[in-house]
Formats: C-alpha cells, structure tokens, sequence
C-alpha cells in the first residue's frame, strides 16, 4: 500500500492508530544538513515506513533485507553543468524487465529522460525512488533506492511495475545506473542520435509512407539474442529519392517478440524487409524465422 493511500485513509483517532500499528506513514526531513554538500535547501518528502525505525530496501543480489532510509535530493537543481528535474515515471517505464532507458528529443527544458525500470512484481507495495545523482563533467552515475512491503502488510494483488524519472537539459557522455548497494542496473534503451547505423542487420521492421519512414534495424547479439536500432527516416527534399536516417536510440531484447512490441512504440512494426530481399514480409514471418 502506497504512503499516499495511507494518508487518504490515516484520519479519525482511532482509524489512524490502527493503521499505523501495521504499515505507518511518516513524513521524513530529505536529510541533514550534514548529508548535503554546500548545505542545500531541505526539501520535504514522505516515504512509507515499514517497521518502526525506517524504511525496507530490497538487496536483489543477496535477497536480504536492509534498513536504510533515502537521501536528501531536492526534486530539481544543478549537478556541473546538467540541470535536472526528477519527475513522475510514464508508462514507458513499465518495463518487466529490470533496468533503465535513455529517452531524448522532448521538449521543453529538459529534453533527455532516464527512466529506471524495478521490474515486474506480483503484488504492490514496491517502489523505486531516484536517490542520488553525481556527475564529474562526463560520467552520470544514477543512484536508485529500491523498497519492498513489510511480509506482514496489506498490498494490492496485482502485477506492478515501479519505476521512477529523471530529466536533463543535457545528455551525459556515458550514462551509469546503480542500486543504493552498488548493484549495476542493465541499459535496456539508449537514445544516441549521434550514432551510425551498423551494417549487419538480420532484418529491418519498418512503417511509414511519403517523406517520413520509422525503422527498426535488429541484430544477433553474440549470446543469441537480440539488439535493435531506431531510426527515422526523410527525404531530403520533397520528391527526392535521397534519404536521410537519424538513429533514435538502441534496446536489447530476449525474444523477437519483445523486438516486436518495442517497433509498435516506435511505430515501425508495418512489415519486414531482409537484407537482399527487396520483397515485403509480414511481421508473422518475422516472428516465425528463428533463424
């Protein structure tokens, strides 16, 4: 149950002690004065508490349990030179996969997401909150703070899949996501515009139709698996036969059905074309060339 939940449902004397002698809300200072650098302005947050003393994280590589309890970031600042915003998570980061994604080419202020996937669990009650955020002038490294739900605590029965967001005016030179105790999070997506197009491709999923065609490039990665490469491509002018491809960013997949779903976000999952085979296939074909 979510700490918000547990406000609406924390009133009257008595309904509250009960709910408090189970799960508890508390509101949290975001650290001391000690804990922040040049003594930052305290922002206020409030976080579930799930025994008496502080929070529950989740060790994924040792399946223990720890007590800690989050450090005090303001929702947006300056690191260096990156501006940041930390903001609500959209669907795009419900992955059931753990790890995060780089998202560039929004707007405003801030163009550049990172949205860092938890995973998918079968009950509610998890969370996952940005932590810390260092950044030397070319390194970002992304600390997360990963929560789980008391054993004994009323929770929705239901899939779930926390994640959280933070936004930059700024794309980072290399990007580095990690668990408060230092586990590393996979890259599921990454956004480089920069980026060229590799040759050998197993096959293009592609979509679209007069000046503007969204592409997806897969390739077999070396554990047989797959990686896949976004692009939009143009016309360079109307009625040009020459194109112009701009790489969107790059993913990892297990299966060419996930390859599939991730070309229906983009909008590139109309057909398949092979390399060397200028004829249209379906993208049932697709699925069922294991090749």
């Amino acid at each position: 149950m979510s700490c918000d939940a547990l406000k609406t449902l924390c009133f009257g004397t008595t309904a509250a002690a009960l709910l408090f002698a189970f799960t508890g809300c508390r509101t949290l200072s975001a650290g001391t004065d000690s804990e922040k650098p040049g003594n930052a302005p305290v922002t206020t947050i409030t976080v579930p508490i799930y025994n008496e003393t502080s929070e529950t994280t989740v060790d994924r590589t040792l399946g223990e349990t720890t007590a800690k309890t989050p450090g005090g970031l303001p929702a947006s600042g300056t690191i260096g030179e990156l501006k940041y915003e930390i903001v609500p998570a959209t669907q795009d980061g419900q992955s059931k996969k753990r790890g995060y994604l780089v998202y560039g080419e929004g707007e405003g202020e801030y163009p550049y997401t990172i949205i860092v996937a938890a995973g998918e669990f079968n009950t509610g009650g998890y969370d996952i909150k940005i932590s810390n955020l260092e950044y030397d002038g070319t390194n970002l490294t992304v600390t997360v703070l990963e929560t789980a739900p008391a054993p004994d605590a009323m929770v929705p029965q239901a899939f779930t899949y926390p994640c959280c967001a933070v936004r930059f005016d700024k794309l980072p030179k290399t990007i580095k996501v990690v668990s408060r105790d230092g586990t590393e999070f996979e890259c599921l997506y990454y956004y480089n515009a920069a980026a060229e197009i590799e040759n050998g491709y197993i096959a293009i999923l592609e979509n679209g139709s007069g000046e503007i065609v969204q592409k997806t490039y897969v390739y077999r990665t070396a554990d047989g698996k797959y990686r896949y490469d976004h692009a939009t491509a143009t016309t360079e002018r109307w009625g040009s036969t020459k194109w112009k491809e701009v790489l969107h960013g790059s993913g990892f997949a297990d299966t060419r059905e996930e390859v599939v779903e991730e070309a229906k976000k983009f909008g590139s999952a109309g057909f398949v074309l092979y390399p060397g085979d200028d004829k249209p296939h379906s993208i049932s074909e697709f699925l069922a060339d294991k090749k």
